[in-house]
């Protein structure tokens, strides 16, 4: 069997734990004492370690995008709908 690999699309996943955590209200239950916020993270985590336990891959990887992109060049109405990210998830990131 040749060897897997698996690509993870970062935000896509921090998103999607996220508000599968929070039901897109307030992550308030998922933080540290210090009320740092940890949904995200935790989430995150916690699905790349299912991913690696569950489908046992030989290589794993992670991909985020950063600032602009090519899309938004190509079409100016990329993400145009896309609600701001919410402010407990952006430390996070």
């Amino acid at each position: 069997m040749p060897p897997a690999l698996h690509l993870i699309d970062g935000h896509a996943l921090a998103y999607r734990m996220y508000f599968a955590l929070t039901g897109g209200g307030s992550g308030s239950r998922w933080q540290t004492a210090r009320g740092e916020p940890t949904a995200g993270v935790y989430g995150f985590a916690r699905e790349l370690l299912h991913i690696y336990e569950q489908e046992k891959p030989d290589y794993l990887a992670v991909a985020f995008d950063t600032g602009r992109t090519f899309r938004a060049e190509l079409f100016a109405d990329y993400k145009a709908t896309r609600a701001k990210m919410p402010d407990d998830l952006r430390p996070q990131m």
